[in-house]
């Protein structure tokens, strides 16, 4: 009876050892969201910074990671952003935020409101296009004015005043998602939320940098199994960085969620006996910027393609509280299937919809090359991206044990 409770206890403890640990995946979360990592875009070697934490975590499992290196182009926003509306300044990512192909900016310029096609009004137009004024920026009212005849004057700005056309001023009731480029164009726009749309003075102070050939890296970590086929989980790890020295995106729910899922599955797999098939932990740098991570590890992948059994891509798991989407799914019939009926047995989410083929995350280039991959993403009610409030303290991950469950239980069966 002693040794059938101690076998009890063993077989308790084991099963605990070996399940997921959300308390481990909030830690990465909040690390990741941390400004010490200045949004893990380029800016201040955020990338750098989160790819070396995440190496050094999985050489605590034993895992040896392989950084890959490959050179991007990206323009980054380190040093000044900063606009006065007359005399009150306004909060990067709060405030405003910035067309991402922007150039550096150092300018004071008065606002001409545009809201009717009156004489006067296109009197004063007519001005300041044929006086050649650069100092007076033209604000189009499209509530009041159809789009059609603003293209027309914009043209028409562009025809006869360049460097009027050198700065877009947009008054926007919600800021867009803030972007990352990899290039830099010889313009620069700004959106400025509603509430500020009656200055009639606005000061400048914004920097761009183009970097090029800027080096960053993939990180690959093996777990070998009996046979050299592999499954493989990714995801990436970077984001769109900063804006100015003093805002930053922290990428909550794109992506640092989704690296805390492929942490601990690999955290959970390294601990386990020798698997059938082999593992791979991918994490991905460059997504932001054009899926350029993935795409350089394609053309250079550690082992052979043709030797991936399956690729599940885990990319935005801010929500779930809806379900999960296989992209993919309605290709892959098979796959998706399987993972139907692991659901159906165990209940781990709400529902799971399949939709086709979509270059929007890095499964893309390896489905291209014929690996069967899918891509996974949730649905619910968080909305947060790419924006200062997208923060790991916001973010619900409602149903994180059950997607952590319905990957591990898709690789093992």
């Amino acid at each position: 009876m002693k040794k059938i409770f101690i076998l009890l206890i063993i077989s308790f403890y084991n099963l605990n050892l070996y399940s997921q640990d959300i308390k481990y995946a909030h830690n990465i979360l909040d690390s990741l969201c941390s400004n010490n990592y200045y949004g893990r875009g380029y800016s201040f070697d955020g990338d750098k910074i989160a790819c070396y934490y995440l190496a050094n975590e999985l050489k605590s499992f034993n895992l040896k990671p392989i950084l890959q290196p490959f050179n991007v182009s990206v323009n980054v926003f380190d040093n000044n952003a900063d606009i006065f509306l007359e005399e009150q300044k306004l909060i990067a990512g709060k405030d405003f935020n910035v067309n991402p192909i922007s150039q550096s900016l150092n300018k004071t310029v008065k606002l001409f409101y545009l809201n009717s096609i009156s004489k006067s009004n296109l009197k004063k137009l007519s001005k300041i296009l044929t006086t050649k004024d650069s100092n007076t920026t033209i604000i189009f009212d499209t509530t009041n004015i159809d789009k059609d005849i603003i293209n027309k004057y914009y043209n028409e700005i562009q025809k006869h005043n360049k460097e009027i056309s050198k700065l877009s001023i947009n008054f926007v009731k919600k800021l867009p998602p803030q972007g990352i480029a990899s290039k830099q164009e010889r313009y620069s726009e700004f959106y400025i939320l509603n509430k500020y749309n009656n200055g009639k003075k606005l000061n400048i102070n914004f920097d761009a940098q183009l970097k090029f050939s800027y080096i960053t890296n993939n990180i690959i970590a093996i777990k070998k199994g009996e046979v050299d086929t592999f499954q493989v989980v990714t995801a990436h790890y970077d984001h769109v960085g900063t804006l100015g020295k003093n805002c930053y995106f922290p990428g909550a729910h794109d992506n640092a969620s989704r690296c805390a899922m492929v942490m601990d599955l690999a955290k959970y797999f390294s601990k386990l006996p020798k698997t059938h098939y082999s593992l791979a932990f991918i994490l991905f740098s460059g997504e932001e910027l054009g899926l350029l991570g993935s795409y350089n590890y394609v053309r250079k992948p550690i082992f052979p393609l043709e030797k991936i059994k399956n690729l599940i891509n885990l990319d935005m798991l801010g929500s779930g509280d809806e379900g999960i989407m296989i992209v993919n799914g309605s290709v892959l019939k098979e796959e998706f299937s399987k993972f139907q009926n692991i659901n159906k047995t165990n209940n781990y989410v709400p529902q799971i919809l399949s939709r086709g083929e979509a270059a929007n995350s890095d499964h893309y280039y390896f489905y291209k090359k014929g690996v069967k991959s899918m891509y996974i993403y949730t649905m619910g009610q968080y909305k947060e991206y790419h924006n200062i409030n997208d923060k790991s303290e916001n973010i619900p991950m409602p149903i994180y044990d059950g997607i952590f469950n319905l990957v591990k239980d898709f690789i093992t069966e």
